[in-house]
């Protein structure tokens, strides 16, 4: 049987122990990359790690639902809003650490919230190899990890070392790559954790290789020129929308076969430049872009019989 949530008392705490961090019905457009959804009942974005892992476990005790929003950058919130925590970790400093190991290799070591596009940063100014591929990928280091995040040059579990988890009783863990189970676009804990466990990626280590840093500069450089060329970069979007089938074409192409490029829905518009994108054209609503995700998958379906899976997560009331 489901607990009953103590939400009032949850409010109060983070009253008294976050002030400005926390927020109520506060408009998730401001915080998604597609700019769309509805309040989220509670919003909380702490200033320190600390206070971050005291917000969940606190919600925890009085049944408050918790979400980790990551940067905002892989998710459809419904209009109605969310129930319960929203809980962002980019507020905390970027506190990345940077320690030489054996064999030109290099492990970098940051909390969760911090932005995959500063560690790619960062590593390529300090001459790193391994985070080119992340070039473009929108979000933070903890969501990516949890949903393996990656394109055609390669995905986060390639550079994983480590991360380190808040379990549902307050402890944490740090848990090696090869305590993990890794997919396409999927994290999967091992099996002592249990179904209904649910921790929380605080903190990661990733393991790079020391490089010629011009050489990393140029092909990056190269990188990010083809995806401004093929990606609709210059209106709000969420990233491809869905994963590439097993075995046959990918997703776009299907889409693009199926003639529903720049199709237009409301506010939202499936991309004329890559068809595994929707775009928000300025006024689009979540119930929109759901059409367009709706429509594309029984259009593949029906013409190709092949069964579109989301990428992106749709969350909310």
């Amino acid at each position: 049987m489901a607990r009953t949530a103590d939400t009032s008392t949850f409010k109060n705490w983070l009253k008294d122990q976050c002030g400005e961090c926390v927020s109520f019905d506060e408009p998730m457009s401001r915080h998604t990359s597609f700019k769309v959804g509805g309040p989220a009942e509670i919003f909380a974005r702490p200033h320190t790690m600390d206070m971050a892992c005291r917000i969940v476990l606190k919600a925890r005790e009085t049944g408050v639902p918790v979400f980790m929003a990551g940067d905002g950058t892989n998710l459809v919130v419904a209009d109605r809003g969310i129930r319960g925590l929203v809980l962002v970790l980019h507020g905390i400093p970027s506190d990345v650490s940077f320690e030489e190991q054996t064999g030109g290799t290099v492990l970098v070591t940051a909390h969760a919230g911090v932005r995959t596009r500063t560690l790619c940063r960062l590593a390529i100014e300090r001459g790193f190899r391994g985070m080119n591929f992340a070039l473009g990928i929108p979000g933070t280091m903890g969501g990516n990890i949890a949903m393996n995040a990656g394109t055609h040059l390669g995905a986060m579990d390639q550079v994983v070392h480590s991360i380190r988890v808040l379990l549902d009783n307050g402890d944490t863990e740090t848990l090696d790559r090869q305590d993990l189970r890794f997919s396409y676009r999927k994290l999967d804990y091992p099996a002592r954790f249990g179904a209904d466990s649910s921790p929380v990626i605080v903190g990661a280590s990733l393991l790079l290789e020391k490089g010629d840093r011009e050489q990393i500069h140029r092909e990056a450089q190269e990188i990010l020129q083809r995806r401004t060329a093929s990606q609709p970069v210059s209106l709000p979007n969420a990233g491809c929308i869905f994963k590439n089938p097993e075995g046959g074409d990918p997703a776009g192409k299907l889409i693009d076969m199926a003639g529903l490029k720049g199709r237009v829905k409301g506010g939202a518009m499936i991309s004329d430049r890559h068809a595994n994108f929707i775009v928000n054209t300025g006024n689009a609503r979540a119930e929109d872009i759901l059409s367009l995700i709706e429509l594309a998958q029984k259009e593949v379906f029906d013409r190709f019989r092949v069964e579109l899976e989301t990428e992106v997560k749709r969350v909310g009331l």
